[in-house]
């Protein structure tokens, strides 16, 4: 249900970079893929009722990108303070 709500539901445009302007994406020295794609990957994984029981803030029981990329950086965010 999350990826459908994200990936098929979804209405505009929605701009996933895994780098600030300007900067490179890191890249996870312990296995394959960037900080971004493994954040974005462990959040997708959450089944979907866990998902928006943390992360629906105007509570319509899907998620938009808007409630769940802050979710994204803060795992990912917590992926660089552990190298």
């Amino acid at each position: 249900a999350t990826v459908e709500n994200l990936f098929f539901s979804h209405r505009g445009v929605v701009d996933v970079t895994a780098a600030e302007p300007g900067l490179p994406s890191r890249v996870e020295s312990r296995g394959p893929g960037s900080y971004f794609t493994n954040a974005l990957i462990q959040v997708l994984r959450t089944p979907h009722p866990a998902a928006v029981a943390g992360l629906d803030r105007n509570s319509d029981r899907a998620l938009q990108w808007a409630e769940m990329l802050p979710q994204v950086r803060a795992v990912a965010g917590t992926r660089d303070r552990a190298d």
